[in-house]
């Protein structure tokens, strides 16, 4: 049997209304039994949160992400303190940089990143890290914060790479900063070669898997709405590309997830007789 961990989805997404509970039962029946759900501002960060607190197999973080960093207001991050005092919420995200599609300015979301990352020091929290096309300005920002991290004691890991895409060749140093590395659907692509590389190399005790629903799904539905029941095909795919087991992979990466979001040992279960977890659905 397994048991994975969804390390960052967006089942509260307006896309998810229509068929959440059934959303929910087909990844409980695949075997992931816990879903962090990754709030993007303000409004998806209460979303986040209220859905953490009504189901109890999903976890919240709170951020806003680089892409809405122009939008955001004095007292925002007040407002996302204040969320994040939930005992739901696990860490600060999705936040960081994005020099792909700039939808905010590069120093306004330098700011915003820096003030987030202020943020998880005063809460004791880690982060989720977005970072897409800038990779320079990201190991900076994120070095100078884990020495300030290290030097206070705090415990490792420190945070989380959503959705590496950086490859093997930098996946050490982001792992030397204390940060775990997340490994989305991408992996399940043909021509994903960077990805599987980094997939196939990270040091175990440092990687984890995720969905990024309603984005990035697998292979086999590509093109379709992901979910967090197909998180399976990933870690499947990335079990065979370190020629190990499923079995053993999840309960590598669960372990993981739980080490840094500090998830319960005990998962509630909606397994129901003749399940089979690590199945992918129909």
């Amino acid at each position: 049997m397994i048991s994975l961990v969804d390390c960052h989805a967006h089942l509260h997404d307006p896309g998810f209304d229509q068929d959440r509970p059934e959303v929910l039962a087909r990844a409980a029946r695949a075997g992931v039994e816990l879903i962090v759900t990754s709030g993007t501002d303000l409004g998806a960060s209460a979303a986040a949160v209220a859905l953490a607190e009504h189901e109890p197999s999903v976890w919240a973080t709170v951020g806003i992400h680089p892409h809405e960093a122009s939008a955001s207001l004095t007292g925002d991050l007040e407002r996302l303190e204040a969320l994040a005092a939930s005992e739901r919420v696990v860490a600060i995200g999705e936040i960081g940089l994005d020099y792909h599609y700039e939808h905010s300015a590069r120093e306004e979301q330098r700011q915003r990143f820096e003030q987030q990352l202020l943020l998880s020091d005063e809460l004791s929290l880690p982060v989720v890290v977005h970072s897409r096309d800038a990779e320079a300005d990201t190991f900076k920002i994120l070095s100078a914060w884990s020495s300030r991290r290290s030097a206070t004691g705090v415990a490792l890991p420190y945070g989380l790479m959503h959705c590496y895409s950086y490859g093997p060749g930098r996946a050490a140093a982001y792992v030397s900063l204390g940060l775990l590395l997340s490994v989305p659907g991408i992996v399940t692509y043909p021509k994903a070669s960077e990805v599987q590389q980094a997939a196939a190399s990270i040091d175990l005790d440092w990687l984890v898997v995720e969905s990024d629903c309603p984005y990035l799904t697998p292979q086999s539905r590509r093109g379709r709405r992901n979910e967090p029941a197909l998180v399976v095909e990933t870690a499947t795919r990335v079990s065979a590309l370190r020629s190990m087991s499923l079995e053993d992979l999840s309960a590598c990466t669960t372990a993981n997830a739980r080490r840094l979001f500090h998830l319960p040992e005990q998962s509630p279960s909606l397994h129901v007789p003749g399940d089979r977890p690590g199945q992918v659905p129909p």
